[in-house]
């Protein structure tokens, strides 16, 4: 079946079928899933889900934005890689985390205030790998209260294996300093140190 993946920026992600505009009633609920469940600080409007997702052959790719610059109290910018047919959470790269790929158990959140990525990702099918254009932590005009883990993914360009959500790669265009005067800093390769 042909399908339609709609972002809502209510916080939901809408399966159609392509060719009678019904729900896939097999997808999430109903053909609908909560992209807030999970999200920490989560209210109308705080996660939208701004770009297409990127639809593999296994897997429908959403990430979205948080409110920018209204409060250190924000949604998590984590990208989700969610099971083309049932809905199901495949994985996560969560961009404040310690370890972006761990799924919070159910009762917990991702972390909040993670950069986000609200620009449209591209997706290479032959190398199995998204690359997603990543922001910053909320708010966007002040980093000075930003973490290490916060700065690690932050303002660059992330590419992820598409299957796994694993991490192929980052490369970071502005290094912020974080902490004691630290820097972020990448290797020639674009691999985090």
């Amino acid at each position: 079946m042909r399908r339609i993946f709609l972002p809502v920026d209510d916080g939901r992600l809408v399966a159609l079928d392509a060719a009678s505009g019904e729900r896939c009633e097999n997808f999430a609920n109903h053909g609908e899933l909560n992209l807030q469940h999970q999200q920490p600080n989560a209210y109308p409007g705080g996660y939208e889900p701004t770009s297409p997702p990127i639809v593999t052959d296994k897997v429908v790719i959403v990430a979205g934005s948080v409110t920018d610059n209204l409060s250190t109290r924000e949604p998590s910018g984590v990208i989700r890689g969610f099971d083309i047919d049932s809905g199901k959470l495949v994985w996560a790269f969560d961009p404040g985390a310690k370890d972006p790929n761990a799924l919070p158990a159910e009762g917990e959140t991702f972390s909040a205030n993670s950069p986000n990525s609200w620009a449209p990702a591209a997706y290479d099918a032959q190398r199995d790998i998204i690359y997603l254009p990543m922001g910053v932590s909320t708010p966007d005009i002040w980093g000075g209260h930003r973490t290490p883990e916060q700065e690690r993914y932050a303002s660059g360009l992330l590419a992820l294996h598409a299957s796994t959500g694993k991490l192929a790669w980052f490369y970071q265009t502005v290094h912020t300093p974080v902490g004691h005067g630290s820097a972020v800093s990448a290797d020639p390769g674009g691999h985090h140190r």
